[in-house]
């Protein structure tokens, strides 16, 4: 199978819901270094914050799905702001794109702190699905499968806008990645 029908098979059986679009890619390349920033601090490979960006808001900093979630990244002030607030950040930061980026690296790193010896798809079921994730024992979650899934696709590129893409602007795999 082709890389690019690899991925859009993957894409349909998370029932993927990324933005994708050229715009999107563009949005979150401008965020880059704030991605990487975020990603250093959180102990994780940047595609996977860069793939965050594009299937949480596809770069745009706006108030999310649930009330209580704002952002390029979708964080929560509700569970998150007393960390937040320690490292410098308020609750209009997270409708600046570049500060709402970078406002996720002590959430992830938070989360790696807290529950030493989580597996990168497990940190991010508890940054996407909450807490109850890791109480539950989640191994993995549609979440993270999404994540990591755009976030394979990303590996290996040396600019979010360099992805390669296929028909409809869709971001196809790199061979050989899992």
């Amino acid at each position: 199978m082709s890389s690019a029908l690899a991925l859009l098979a993957l894409v349909s059986a998370a029932n993927f819901s990324a933005d994708l679009s050229p715009e999107a890619f563009a949005r979150c390349a401008e965020l880059a270094p704030e991605l990487e920033i975020a990603a250093e601090e959180a102990g994780l490979p940047a595609e996977v914050l860069q793939a965050q960006c594009l299937h949480e808001t596809g770069g745009l900093a706006i108030e999310g799905r649930r009330a209580d979630v704002t952002g390029v990244l979708q964080v929560s002030w509700s569970t998150w702001g007393a960390l937040l607030a320690a490292e410098g950040f308020t609750a209009g930061d997270l409708l600046d794109p570049e500060q709402s980026v970078l406002a996720a690296g002590p959430v992830l790193r938070s989360i790696a702190t807290r529950w030493p010896g989580l597996t990168v798809a497990q940190r991010l079921c508890a940054y996407g699905v909450g807490a109850d994730a890791v109480r539950l024992g989640w191994q993995t979650c549609r979440y993270s499968d999404r994540v990591l899934g755009l976030a394979r696709g990303l590996r290996g590129q040396r600019k979010l806008q360099d992805a390669p893409r296929g028909e409809g602007g869709v971001l196809v795999a790199q061979a050989g990645l899992r």
